[in-house]
């Protein structure tokens, strides 16, 4: 998993973030991930616009169903 940014120079970034393991053969959710997106550089009005990426590593059938982003969580 990977996370698109802007760049206070106006430059679009593309950091890994982290990795979700496949946890089992049928649809299971995955585990909660920490990420730091409130280190990255703040545009006016203190908000990043953040893109995150999902790149399958290992073949099969992958799906991303929901993400969710808890906006008060690192407040």
């Amino acid at each position: 998993m990977s996370v698109r940014f802007q760049t206070v120079a106006g430059l679009t970034a593309t950091l890994p973030i982290g990795v979700v393991p496949g946890l089992s053969t049928s649809w299971s959710p995955s585990l909660p991930m920490t990420v730091i997106a409130n280190l990255l550089p703040l545009l006016p009005n203190d908000k990043t616009a953040v893109q995150f990426q999902f790149t399958p590593l290992l073949g099969g059938s992958w799906l991303v169903d929901d993400v969710y982003v808890d906006p008060m969580r690192m407040r």
